[in-house]
This record gives structure tokens, sequence and C-alpha cells, in this order.
């Protein structure tokens, strides 16, 4: 699977929450080819967990963020290494880049996205396990959380 990421330069549309690692993922057709759900650390395939989500990079926070062209999930591509992609190697990026915004862990914020410190993927804390790539349940980089102004389609 390659994933190709429709964008605008600061907004992607179908994105969702996998139910079984916890990551955004970019996916354009869950019912027709199910290749193009990419390679979950999970399962298989990632499995759809939420409503369609959009990204919107507000141009503020921490640049770098792209998707894996072979997983679809959302890493961060600054790091030291690229992350480590179920797919086999590190991630491999698409073109599209985004700036997240980092909120601290003592701001009262309902956004429990972070960053894994083994694979390098943005993963939602809580609810239950999140399969990472590098074994195991993702781990937090830190107590920081991501705004990702990932919002419910309308």
């Amino acid at each position: 699977m390659a994933a190709t990421v429709e964008s605008n330069g600061k907004l992607v549309r179908n994105c969702y929450r996998c139910t079984k690692c916890r990551e955004l993922f970019y996916c354009t057709d869950f019912d027709y080819d199910k290749a193009k759900t990419a390679c979950c650390p999970g399962t298989n395939t990632h499995v759809q967990g939420t409503a369609e989500l959009m990204v919107n990079d507000t141009g503020s926070g921490e640049k770098g963020w792209k998707f894996c062209k072979y997983c679809a999930a959302l890493y961060y591509a600054s790091s030291a290494t690229a992350g480590t992609c179920v797919g086999g190697g590190s991630h491999v990026a698409v073109e599209v880049e985004f700036t997240l915004t980092k909120v601290s862990s003592g701001s009262d914020s309902s956004n429990s996205w972070a960053k894994c410190g083994k694979c390098a993927c943005l993963y939602q804390r809580g609810g239950g396990t999140a399969n990472c790539a590098k074994g195991a349940s993702h781990e937090a980089a830190s107590t920081d959380s991501y705004t990702v102004n990932v919002v419910p389609k309308s």
C-alpha cells in the first residue's frame, strides 16, 4: 500500500483513529480496497475507530509531522530517526508536512494525542491497548499532548 495524501497544503480529510493501534491514519477507501487501509501494528490493516476526521495545520507549533507512505500513520518525521514503520524499516514520508501545536501537561486540554517515543507516530492516549510497531504498547515521548486540530467532518 502506498498512501497518496490529498491536501490543499493546510488541510487533509480522510483521517481516522485506528481501534487497534490508536494511531491517526489516512485512508480513502474502506469499502472497496482493503489495501488502502495500510498496515497496522495491531492487525493486518488499520480498523476505523472514529468518524472521518480532518487534520488542519494552523502553522503554529512543532513542524515536521508527515504521513507515512506505507503505514499511512501521521508521524514525527524530524525525529533523529524516522521512527519505526510496521511496514518494515523506517517510516517513508509523503510530501505533505504539518505543524502540530504542543500543549503542556499542566494545561486543561481535552486533546489526548501524544507522540510515541518508540515509533514516532501520533496516537490517542487512553481507552485500552495502543499497539506499537516496535512491540507492546505506544509509550509517550513526554507528558505533553498535541492539539492536532482534528475535528469531525461536517
